[in-house]
């Protein structure tokens, strides 16, 4: 999974189903630090991801020092 922080959106790309997704820096965190799944897709049938805070918690310390 291949995590992109930019300066006013975070891209989610999973290269093993081709799926991705951008959201706020803001919305990422909350939902990384719920414990939330992120959804990739709606249609035709939904696809989510759980990302590990671990795996990105170099991203969240990054959006909370923008902040």
């Amino acid at each position: 999974m291949d995590i992109t922080l930019k300066e006013d959106a975070v891209i989610i790309y999973d290269p093993a189903s081709g799926l991705e997704c951008t959201m706020s820096p803001q919305k990422f965190r909350r939902k990384i630090l719920s414990g939330s799944k992120i959804r990739m897709r709606t249609f035709p049938v939904p696809a989510y991801v759980q990302v590990p805070y671990e795996d990105v918690s170099d991203v969240i310390k990054a959006i909370e020092e923008h902040s």
